[in-house]
């Protein structure tokens, strides 16, 4: 195949895809987080927003925070909430409620594979029944960051 072929059969098949999907088991790699902004400033609970493609067959994107204070990663209750123009959010905390003092955290979304999603899972059925939210020294392996930021909680 010579290399004009190749560059109509790769247009094709981006231009279907985008128009038709790509079955199952296709996934694009882009979630960005828009809200807040890298650097910016995040309050006791904040609603993360982001944008980007998301199709992902046995796949699921969260929202996790990471304390630097800690250096603990905090997974957050349930998974990011899609539209259908890939527009996306999730409910995030930050550190305790009661506790007001300045803190560094970065916030992740991350896509979680069927392995990460189930040791997630079970982490927050652990400390929902708990009270009690440890966090978790890594992220389990199949979890993959998508974007990243830093951002500062005041009271």
């Amino acid at each position: 195949m010579n290399y004009g072929m190749k560059k109509r059969v790769l247009f094709f098949f981006f231009v279907s895809t985008a128009l038709f999907g790509c079955g199952e088991g296709c996934w694009w790699k882009h979630m960005k987080i828009d809200y807040p902004e890298d650097k910016g400033r995040v309050s006791f609970a904040e609603t993360i927003k982001g944008s980007g493609l998301y199709q992902a067959q046995g796949r699921q994107a969260m929202v996790v925070v990471f304390s630097l204070m800690a250096n603990r990663y905090y997974p957050q209750e349930s998974a990011v909430d899609v539209e259908q123009d890939g527009k996306w959010s999730s409910l995030a905390y930050f550190g305790e409620r009661d506790k007001g003092e300045v803190d560094r955290f970065d916030v992740l979304v991350v896509m979680l594979d069927s392995h990460a999603k189930n040791v997630i899972e079970e982490y927050v059925v652990r400390a929902k029944s708990t009270g009690e939210w440890p966090g978790l020294e890594k992220l389990p392996k199949g979890a993959e960051i998508y974007d990243r930021i830093s951002v500062v909680r005041v009271r």
